[in-house]
């Protein structure tokens, strides 16, 4: 988190096992700052598209419901709203657009949206194109949404569970800072 504030870089990459806390830290947490505090459209890269709708209702919804300065930014119609279908774009009610764009889509599916920040859960099946793509892997189209802004003004977000080291989010920690957290077993203190 103090690498974040800190000003250094503009891109995070996040990996770490299963239930370690990187959802909150690396996804949920800059999509809040950026779309709620900052005010500024969001790219949301998420594996699937029938995922969307789990990601804001399990991971993002709950954190808004549970702060009243994030609560009343909930949409109160259409997609995120209660009873509104999450499919492609969530519009808060300050006007933020957080625009969703699956991996699994079409190479139209990740075009049309401009925004200076992006952030992808799940990374690994941001890896490699499929076999209808005939453009770049899913992670280069979804940077190339992040064009309009200057490379020093634009900011990315990577999570995912360690992979395969060809996979994202692993396969970027050779080009990375390498900064690990490390702390003790909570079984054995080591």
């Amino acid at each position: 988190i103090d690498a974040i504030d800190s000003g250094q870089y503009t891109e995070f990459d996040f990996t770490a096992p299963s239930q370690f806390g990187k959802t909150l830290i690396a996804f949920v947490g800059p999509l809040l700052y950026h779309t709620c505090e900052i005010a500024e459209n969001y790219v949301l890269g998420v594996p699937f598209a029938d995922m969307a709708a789990d990601k804001w209702d399990v991971d993002v919804k709950p954190v808004m419901q549970a702060s009243p300065e994030l609560r009343r930014l909930l949409p109160s119609s259409g997609s995120g709203s209660a009873g509104g279908k999450v499919r492609d774009r969530i519009t808060l009610r300050n006007g933020v657009e957080i625009k969703l764009m699956a991996a699994g889509a079409d190479d139209a599916g990740k075009a049309g949206f401009t925004a200076r920040v992006l952030g992808v859960t799940e990374a690994a099946r941001f890896s490699s194109s499929g076999t209808s793509s005939e453009e770049a892997d899913p992670l280069r189209q979804l940077r190339a949404r992040q064009r309009s802004y200057e490379d020093s003004e634009r900011r990315t977000y990577v999570e995912g569970t360690v992979s395969v080291e060809e996979e994202l989010p692993w396969a970027l920690k050779r080009i990375s800072t390498d900064s690990r957290i490390c702390t003790p077993c909570p079984h054995c203190e080591y």
